[in-house]
């Protein structure tokens, strides 16, 4: 399965460097250690190499109920995606018929035919069989394909990419083999056929690898009609038709030097009569543009139906001994999943109660009875800043190891050298603190990275292009960054919200914490893109980006709400100087 993971973006030193220096990361994991109700794929028993084969087996627990249910929820909705995809190319083959049977010689007699030959019922096997023909073949796609971790471009090495584009060219080869038969078109006879063939075999293999196949959460959400007609209004034609022509373009150029260079050799020079058959050209092209078009409208669809949001509730304040399914299937349980498309909804649930819904709000700033605990308040926000946590410590690792020094050239457990000198440079260090740390300055610094992305040449560009290229190896993966600015904007969200609706003050208690970690995280992150800058590196940091426009709009919120009360948290001056220069404003 094509995915991406953590091990993909760094590498185990760094994993090694950034959970050591995330005090997050070892509450969490002496937390999850040391409770009896941690997450089951945490807990480890201590004398589990003796145990019996029958003792290792892990016992369900209720994340494992979580999880089981929520795949069977997303099962039914790939299902539905696949009947409604199915039918959109059932729609299309009725059209793609119906365009086939005009012709220019008999124009009355040939619009009469396109228009009601689908009424009759000797048409609707046919039909059927293209419907349940895209149904099978959807649904194999979605599921092998269709994920919330996958790349933007799969990898032209990929297996199982290159059986998804031959199970793409079977099943429009087929559509297309059906709709000539049952237009009785010309092309199908000739080296006619034979060119669109080869351009639906590369059309084919441009879907599967040119595609972006990643579930994602669409801005329109149809539940109306009303809203139906707002989603169809809100897709981006202009876009959309762009990148498909383009794809349509290069199977239809690869289709014309067949036929040109290779014709001659497999048919005679008389399939050279093709190259000034105008209706040709129109059918080849409009054949490659309407599989790249659908394509597109495909991941539409899918994320519709697939990634409609879930709404999850929060505890009761009180204990419950016997809860029902619907009570453990809580936001504060779900949120701490390892699943990574439930862990996705969970957040994205999280960031529209922090900025949506009031009613649902009133249960993060509530109390435990008894006790009187910010039970939910703890539960929703610890998780989110753990991952804020562990996403500074990475930046700030990679910042140190993009430029040419390591961690390990400075003594952690030596107090001479001070936390302040650790992005200093490893010279500079020396000079300043003498003598600190010796024994790990001697050590060698491994190289940090072997090439340069500063000078990449025509060839390279093309070879990256097509996925022919090595994958670059980025600092946050496109599902960390989302997971991250989620996060973000539900936790910081909820802070703003808290000045008005908090009525115990559950927030205000860890308001100092919250805007420190954002500080320093936006800190990191600026200290990457100042390091990426000095050794010319030109790597994608769109998805970073991203990140770091959500932080900004985050503490701009905080600082817009907040304004003068902040001065009582005594901040740190370095982050008060980052609160200048992200807010322009003085506290």
């Amino acid at each position: 399965m094509m995915g991406e993971n953590s091990s993909a973006y760094t590498t185990l030193a760094d994993n090694q460097l950034y959970n050591q220096f995330s005090p997050s990361r070892r509450k969490a994991d002496l937390i999850a250690s040391t409770s009896a109700t941690s997450s089951p794929n945490l807990r480890k028993s201590l004398n589990r190499g003796f145990s019996s084969p029958r003792a290792q087996q892990k016992p369900i627990t209720i994340f494992d109920q979580i999880v089981s249910w929520f795949h069977s929820e997303i099962d039914v909705r790939k299902k539905l995606a696949s009947f409604v995809c199915g039918a959109a190319v059932a729609l299309s083959f009725i059209v793609t018929v119906s365009i086939l049977k005009l012709s220019i010689w008999a124009p009355f007699s040939s619009v009469q035919d396109s228009l009601t030959w689908w009424l009759y019922p000797t048409s609707w096997p046919v039909t059927l069989f293209i419907w349940l023909s895209s149904v099978a073949w959807t649904f194999l796609i979605i599921h092998q394909f269709c994920t919330v971790t996958q790349v933007p471009r799969i990898p032209i090495t990929d297996t199982y990419a290159w059986a998804g584009a031959a199970l793409e060219f079977v099943h429009r080869l087929i559509f297309v083999y059906t709709a000539f038969t049952v237009s009785e078109s010309s092309f199908f006879e000739d080296f006619a056929w034979i060119a669109i063939a080869f351009s639906v075999a590369i059309s084919s293999a441009l879907v599967i690898f040119r595609s972006d196949f990643h579930l994602n959460f669409s801005n329109v959400q149809v539940n109306s009609f009303k809203t139906l007609i707002d989603f169809a209004k809100s897709l981006p034609y202009g876009s959309l038709a762009e990148t498909s022509g383009v794809d349509a373009a290069i199977a239809y150029t690869a289709a014309m030097a067949l036929t040109v260079f290779g014709s001659p050799l497999l048919w005679g020079f008389s399939a050279w009569w093709l190259l000034i058959n105008i209706q040709f050209h129109l059918v080849l092209f409009g054949v490659c543009f309407a599989q790249q078009f659908f394509a597109k409208i495909f991941m539409k669809i899918v994320n519709q139906i697939v990634m409609k949001p879930m709404k999850f509730p929060f505890p009761p304040p009180y204990t419950v001994h016997s809860p029902t399914p619907d009570q453990i299937r809580t936001l504060p349980n779900v949120i701490e999943t390892d699943d990574p498309l439930l862990k996705m909804f969970a957040l994205h649930d999280l960031r529209t109660v922090a900025w949506e819904d009031e009613k649902r709000r009133v249960d993060v700033f509530s109390l435990s009875q008894p006790g009187k605990h910010p039970r939910n308040w703890k539960a929703v926000s610890m998780p989110c800043t753990r991952m804020l946590d562990e996403l500074c410590s990475r930046m700030t690792v990679s910042a140190a190891r993009l430029v040419g020094y390591s961690w390990d050239d400075h003594d952690v457990e030596n107090e001479e050298v001070p936390r302040d000198a650790l992005m200093m440079p490893r010279k500079m260090r020396e000079m300043t603190y003498r003598g600190a740390g010796q024994s790990r300055q001697q050590k060698t610094i491994a190289p940090i990275r072997s090439n340069n992305t500063q000078t990449v040449g025509f060839l390279a560009k093309i070879t990256r292009n097509l996925g022919l290229g090595k994958t670059e190896r980025l600092v946050i993966s496109r599902f960390d960054a989302q997971q991250n600015a989620y996060a973000a904007e539900a936790v910081y969200m909820l802070v703003v919200d808290s000045m008005g609706e908090d009525r115990f003050g559950v927030v205000q208690k860890d308001l100092k914490d919250l805007i420190t970690l954002l500080c320093k995280l936006i800190a990191a992150i600026d200290t990457y893109e100042r390091a990426k800058a000095s050794v010319a590196d030109k790597s994608d940091v769109t998805y970073l980006r991203l990140v770091d426009a959500s932080l900004k709009s985050c503490l701009q919120r905080v600082v817009t709400t907040f304004g003068s009360h902040l001065r009582s948290l005594e901040l740190a001056d370095e982050h008060i100087r980052t609160i200048k220069l992200v807010c322009a404003e003085e506290i």
